[in-house]
């Protein structure tokens, strides 16, 4: 019987679990009781054992298997990054071209004679293929872009109950785009303006008047039921820059723009033009 590990202060989880299995087994029994030592029961486990141990990476550690015995680190020493080492050949360093004739890449350093992908930065740039048309341009094209598509960032009523009720926004004043701006419920890009989406809608409960964008019939619904109002508002690019960000006009010793006018076929979309600053009709006053 052969020790092949000493010095319970390597002694890892993993290492530990594993080694208590391999003694459940009758493969390897401990010496002590604290299992600082570990001797193995069969000459014939060795390569299994040692299989094992390349395994974990203990190289300097638990690798040292053998008949005649073997011990881990120096005691007091653990695992840590300046210890650790790769598997011998699992690294190679590349050959170094240029250096000379003798080294079999010198002189050209592979390159060849002249040519351009003999020069320095030489080749042809990505695509190329020799000058035939390449293949970017032999596939046809699909689809389209609609250059009047609006972007709207997405507030759910599960986020909008819960900055309510944490206190970041006043439910009983009208909330704008520029409060769910400043208080984080959206980002501060919201491209061309604020969507309220139904997500939450079943445990909605807060009476709140909202002035966004647009918003989903079921998010509508869900807000209305509660007791609250919701009125979609129209701002072009200027206009809404105008309402979340007043104090850059202000530094640019500019007026606030008039209120825009949608487009022939967004009117239907918008209950309201806006006005800035924004303009609360009575029955969202008396509500709040």
């Amino acid at each position: 019987m052969a020790t092949v590990w000493r010095g319970g202060r390597m002694m890892t989880p993993c290492l530990s679990h594993l080694l208590r299995g391999a003694m459940d087994s009758g493969v390897v029994k401990p010496i002590t009781p604290t299992m600082t030592e570990i001797a193995i029961s069969s000459t014939n486990q060795l390569p299994a054992l040692r299989s094992l141990s390349s395994m974990l990476h203990f190289n300097r550690g638990f690798a040292a298997l053998g008949e005649s015995g073997g011990s881990g680190p120096p005691d007091g020493q653990y695992i840590s990054l300046n210890n650790l080492r790769d598997n011998p050949g699992a690294n190679k360093t590349g050959r170094r071209v240029g250096r000379g004739i003798g080294s079999s890449k010198g002189k050209t350093a592979g390159r060849g004679h002249k040519g351009q992908k003999a020069r320095s930065g030489g080749g042809p740039k990505p695509g190329f293929e020799g000058g035939q048309t390449p293949l970017r341009l032999r596939v046809p094209k699909r689809g389209f872009h609609n250059p009047f598509t609006r972007v709207y960032h997405p507030l759910n009523l599960q986020r909008l109950q819960e900055w309510i009720q944490t206190g970041r926004l006043d439910a009983s004043q009208v909330i704008t785009m520029k409060d769910l701006r400043d208080s984080g419920a959206v980002r501060k890009q919201i491209g061309d303006g604020v969507k309220l989406l139904a997500d939450g809608a079943e445990d909605f409960s807060i009476k709140v008047d909202l002035q966004i964008t647009a918003a989903s019939t079921a998010a509508r619904e869900a807000v209305e039921k509660a007791g609250g109002n919701v009125t979609t508002v129209y701002y072009n690019k200027l206009g809404l820059r105008a309402l979340t960000q007043p104090e850059w006009f202000e530094k640019k010793n500019r007026l606030l723009p008039r209120p825009a006018r949608p487009p022939p076929k967004l009117v239907g979309r918008f209950d309201v033009r806006g006005n800035l600053p924004p303009v609360f009709n009575a029955s969202n006053t008396s509500s709040a």
